[in-house]
């Protein structure tokens, strides 16, 4: 028996809320698994997703259109099947109904250029999608085995179900390696390599303290303090020690996860009691009761040209300079640091130094370019 104008209409209404309810369930799981887009890993493995489902509907996908663009190519869509409804045979009828469910599950795949929600057919069925862990695990893998420095202590099968951080910090060699890390967001890393981050201006080294309750916790001992800083504004100081955030002592029984709560807190606004070390003649040094810092965290631009000064010291002079990371500006192009390190060997010279003291104790590496820059300068 053919459908009735009233049963196409009535059938298309359901399916288009279907498939708005579908439209939401997706954004939702985008959101959960790439925190807005800030997971800049599983983004794209959801951009792989769009594409495949595009692919499977025939449609080559391109530059992701906008709100107003996506809502009227499913208004129009809807209008045409509306309108011609009498004259829709069934199995053309149910082939556009698809196409509609697809586009309107995927409308939202452009309605921000910078976060491109998924997209996936509705009856798509759930064994077929992808296991995300293991597609960026075995990336992470294949690349830890060519350019790791303890490439042959990497596990032989670890487990790559895992989240990749967890992952990826399964496969270092510890407790030798202190330096590797990962990070979802490429965006943030690059603005870390060019000294930007969002941060209070402490750079400082962890270490462990005995609580008296037989428990081990973590604190921190300021290396320096970053110029134009929140911390540098509230006499923070190097050498000064911290062993609480915000009242509470961070407890240590050798989890990662401990180190990174510790860290995290320092990433937001926190207050942090103020230790000053009391030197003493007999060399029983002791720390000064805590003074209570409140800071903010900004986003501060450092600028690895830390300080620079000439000693003369038994008729020899000598250069001083403290380098802190390796980058040739501030990810604008200027090339503005290294000019100032130009500038510091450029003093160096005038002031005819017979030695060199370059400090890289802080400096963890960075850009090759303003290494080179380095060596033909100085």
């Amino acid at each position: 028996m053919p459908l009735t104008i009233d049963d196409h209409e009535s059938r298309i209404q359901y399916e288009y809320l279907e498939s708005f309810r579908e439209m939401n369930r997706l954004q939702d799981e985008f959101d959960d698994e790439a925190h807005h887009g800030a997971n800049g890993i599983a983004e794209q493995l959801w951009k792989d997703r769009i594409r495949t489902a595009l692919r499977e509907e025939g449609i080559i996908p391109g530059t992701a259109v906008g709100r107003s663009a996506a809502s009227t190519a499913i208004r129009y869509l809807y209008l045409h099947i509306s309108i011609h409804h009498a004259s829709i045979l069934p199995h053309a009828y149910t082939k556009l109904m698809n196409k509609l469910q697809m586009l309107c599950a995927c409308c939202f795949a452009g309605i921000a250029l910078s976060t491109q929600f998924a997209c996936k057919k509705s009856n798509k069925n759930d064994e077929e999608t992808v296991n995300q862990n293991k597609y960026v695990n075995d990336w992470i893998y294949s690349n830890m085995k060519e350019a790791y420095y303890w490439t042959d202590k990497i596990p032989a099968n670890p487990d790559k179900t895992q989240s990749p951080d967890a992952f990826f910090y399964s496969l270092l060699k510890k407790p030798e390696d202190r330096y590797s890390w990962i990070q979802n967001n490429y965006q943030e890393m690059l603005a870390n390599l060019s000294g930007i981050a969002k941060e209070s201006g402490i750079d400082f080294d962890l270490f462990l303290v005995n609580g008296g309750d037989g428990a081990r916790y973590l604190a921190g001992i300021v290396q320096y303090v970053k110029k134009g800083s929140p911390a540098a504004a509230a006499n923070i100081a190097r050498g000064d020690v911290f062993m609480q955030i915000n009242g509470q002592r961070i407890a240590y029984t050798g989890r990662q996860a401990e180190v990174n709560n510790f860290v995290n807190l320092l990433g937001a606004p926190h207050t942090i009691g103020i230790h000053k070390v009391l030197k003493s003649t007999t060399g029983q040094d002791s720390l000064s009761d805590p003074r209570s810092v409140q800071l903010q965290v900004v986003e501060l631009a450092e600028n690895p040209v830390y300080m620079d000064s000439v000693y003369t010291i038994d008729g020899q002079k000598i250069g001083y300079f403290i380098y802190n990371f390796f980058a040739p500006d501030k990810g604008d192009n200027s090339a503005s640091y290294d000019k100032q390190v130009d500038e510091v060997f450029a003093r160096f010279k005038a002031a005819g130094i017979q030695h060199l003291v370059l400090d890289l104790r802080y400096n963890p590496g960075g850009d090759a370019r303003s290494t080179q820059n380095l060596a033909v300068t100085s």
